[in-house]
Formats: C-alpha cells, structure tokens, sequence
C-alpha cells in the first residue's frame, strides 16, 4: 500500500516539475520574443503523445478522451487533439464519439470537432455530421447537418440536437427512409 501511494506521489512530483519546467522555459523565451511581432503566442504548450484527457466533475460525471497526439495550452486552458475517442456516459451506457481532431475548450466546457464526427450508442444510434459540438455543460451534441441512423431507419436533417443523459434526439427538416424487413427498435412494433 505504502509502495503505491509513493509511486503516485512520484509520478505527481515529476509530472509538476515538468508542468514548471515548461512555464519557466515559455517565459523567458517569450520575454525575448516579445519584440519579433509574433501575435499568436498561445504561451506554454504541454505536448502528449498517445493521451488520455479524463475529467471528472462533481456530479460524479466522468469525460474520457482518447488521442494519437494532443498538446493542451496553459494558458487558454485548451486542449487540441488528432484520431480522438470520445466517450460520453449516458443513462443507458456510453456514446462513443470519433473524429480526426477535437478541441476541448476547458474552460468552457465545450469541444469542437470542426473536421466531422460520428457518435455511437449501445442501442444502436448513430449520428455522423461534417461538423459538431459537444456542451458538456447542457450535455448536448449540436451539429448544424447530420444523418442519424437506428434500427430499422436513417434521417437526414438539420440542427441535431443530441441530450445523451435526457436520451432525446432533434433534427430539424428531417427527411427519413424505413428500412424494410428490419425492427424499428428492441421491443417496439412500428
């Protein structure tokens, strides 16, 4: 028991004292760059190689993010990821969310997936869109153009509205096609 909690303490320590390292280099390269008129300092940058970024919330609501490469800001409290896993806890389970790059603003709460995402349940949804958002505050997946299929059905639409912890899903103007010979959902009759 002693041993593990002196590997944790140890992994903490260096984990700190690389976070000051990266502070304290950014700094004084920053003081003498300041002259150079380079206007997109973000400040210090902490870059991973094969991460997970897990936050937990009060609620006892965990996120989980799963990248190839990332590099989080200090200073914005940004962390920008590539080939990312996202999963989300829901009611029933968890929504899987992939996408080749996700930008987790920390400080608002919210993650961009400017270059496409699709998301998963275990009942069978899907939802794919060019573009989405994930409000982890309002727990809602918003895209402006999404195709959302399930059992048995695809629709296509705008403004996807998708609160995972109320299980409800919107679109606006859907267009849907049944899929014949399939069930709708488990224990439904169409």
């Amino acid at each position: 028991m002693t041993r593990k909690l002196f590997s944790w303490l140890a992994a903490a320590a260096l984990l700190a004292g690389v976070c000051l390292l990266v502070l304290d280099l950014s700094t004084s390269t920053t003081s003498s760059t300041k002259g150079s008129g380079d206007a997109g300092d973000s400040g210090p940058q902490i870059v991973l190689r094969g991460v997970v970024l897990v936050e937990a919330r009060r609620e006892r609501q965990v996120y989980r993010l799963v990248s190839d490469n990332a590099s989080y800001s200090v200073w914005s409290g940004q962390a920008t990821a590539s080939n990312v896993t996202l999963v989300l806890k829901e009611r029933e389970g968890d929504i899987i969310v992939t996408a080749p790059v996700a930008s987790w603003n920390m400080k608002e709460d919210r993650i961009d997936l400017a270059m496409g995402a699709s998301a998963a349940n275990g009942a069978g949804w899907t939802a794919i869109s060019p573009r989405a958002r994930v409000d982890l505050k309002s727990e809602v997946i918003t895209a402006e153009e999404a195709s959302l299929s399930g059992p048995g059905l695809t629709v296509v639409g705008s403004k996807l509205r998708w609160r995972w912890q109320d299980g409800k899903v919107e679109l606006d103007s859907p267009i849907s096609s049944i899929k014949p010979g399939r069930d709708l959902a488990p224990g439904r009759q169409g």
